[in-house]
């Protein structure tokens, strides 16, 4: 994996975990939908 790929999905996971108390009453696919907006900001995509 790429150093940049790597940002990316860190990225990702740093909005979760930021963003804890919100996201989990969130369902599943909320939350997977925020995450894949973040990495498309970045850049990126969710793999």
């Amino acid at each position: 994996m790429s150093e940049e790929r790597k940002q990316i999905n860190y990225t990702a996971i740093e909005f979760l975990k930021e963003n804890y108390d919100v996201e989990h009453t969130l369902s599943l696919e909320d939350a997977l939908d925020d995450m894949l907006m973040i990495c498309e900001k970045n850049g990126g995509m969710l793999i």
